[in-house]
């Protein structure tokens, strides 16, 4: 028996990744903030690309080029991220901080890995499993808590300074 989750299929021991399914956007990983979710959905975007690039044979270079993207990806992304949290005063903001540290170095780790031993087969699904699934329940969780919070912070603001920060209020 095998056990289907949303980015991969387990193997009958629920041990390693079988293959990589696409991570797909849905609507309920909106946070409503514009910037932040156009960066989610290339985020996702990115972890498909390095899953299409080997599985089309585009080669090592073109998949260590894509990986290379996603973690620079990444880290804008976490940057952009925290420097709202700091500028609306978001308390859980090193306790986020530290969840993306930590994810940096899982990453990082997936990356030598991948440059390593070349991109087989195995180290792509683990790279996309592993990182798609953590974008998908890190929006979910961390994410759209923090984006609760930030909303709230503009809905104090000026009605222009609101359109500005939410333009789709």
């Amino acid at each position: 028996m095998t056990l289907q989750t949303a980015n991969g299929i387990l193997n009958p021991k629920g041990k390693g990744i079988m293959a990589y399914q696409y991570t797909t956007w849905t609507p309920d990983l909106e946070t409503g903030h514009p910037v932040i979710d156009g960066q989610h959905r290339q985020w996702i975007a990115a972890v498909n690309e390095l899953f299409d690039a080997h599985k089309n044979g585009r080669g090592r270079k073109e998949v260590e080029r894509t990986m290379a993207f996603l973690i620079e990806y990444t880290n804008k992304h976490f940057n952009d991220e925290e420097g709202l949290q700091q500028k609306y005063g978001y308390a859980e903001h090193p306790a986020h901080k530290q969840i993306h540290a930590d994810f940096k170095k899982k990453a990082r780790e997936l990356a030598g890995e991948l440059y390593r031993s070349g991109p087989t087969e195995e180290n792509i699904n683990n790279v996309c499993v592993t990182i798609g699934r953590w974008v998908v329940n890190h929006i979910k969780t961390a994410d759209l808590t923090m984006a609760a919070y930030i909303r709230s912070k503009v809905a104090q603001q000026p009605l222009a300074l609101q359109k500005r920060t939410y333009p789709r209020l």
